[in-house]
């Protein structure tokens, strides 16, 4: 079974059983919780949580006072947890004045890296063509040279299109983490 699968049965089996805001709530704590394990993990938070039925079990016996023990970190989020309308407006305020110049300087260190990267390869491969150019004038040495500094330079040019990659990559998926836990609240264990 899938974390994808476990959360569809997880949902199924709450639909109905809790309110609507609640069962939002444990969906976006498991979801979160099945993310951070990945795709390679999600055995293990299987194995942890049990099957989406005892999981069931232990989410409404605990909301009814029925159950008493914890299988694990994950067995349940923090009740109760609401924000209210202050912890919203500072939300807000904090998006606007942080997160909104945060994410233009991402994206502007991002288009300028990706643009040194593109300019480096570039210049890597009119370096490398007019190395051999000069096979015909300059000689072999300077072939030689002009080659190994254009390919050093294409090189270069793609080491820093793979850091842009992983920089976009890892300022987005942190951007939702940050916006999931504000929304969804954080994830604690009981």
């Amino acid at each position: 079974m899938t974390g994808e699968d476990y959360l569809k049965q997880l949902r199924a089996r709450l639909t109905g059983r809790t309110d609507p805001a609640e069962l939002e709530r444990l969906m976006c704590y498991y979801t979160d919780y099945f993310e951070e394990a990945g795709p390679e993990g999600a055995d293990a938070v299987i194995r942890e949580l049990g099957t989406p039925a005892e999981l069931t079990g232990r989410i409404l016996g605990e909301r009814h006072g029925r159950y008493e023990g914890n299988t694990g970190a994950a067995a349940q989020p923090a009740a109760g947890h609401r924000r209210g309308p202050l912890a919203w407006a500072l939300g807000l305020l904090g998006a606007v004045l942080i997160g909104i110049p945060l994410i233009a300087l991402l994206a502007g260190l991002t288009i300028g890296l990706a643009a040194g990267g593109f300019v480096c390869v570039a210049m890597g491969v009119f370096v490398l063509f007019s190395g051999f150019s000069a096979l015909f004038t300059g000689g072999l040495a300077t072939t030689m040279y002009a080659a190994g500094v254009g390919l050093a330079t294409c090189g270069g040019g793609v080491m820093l299109l793979a850091a842009v990659v992983a920089l976009a990559l890892g300022g987005f998926r942190g951007a939702g983490r940050l916006m999931r836990n504000f929304f969804c609240g954080r994830r604690t264990a009981v």
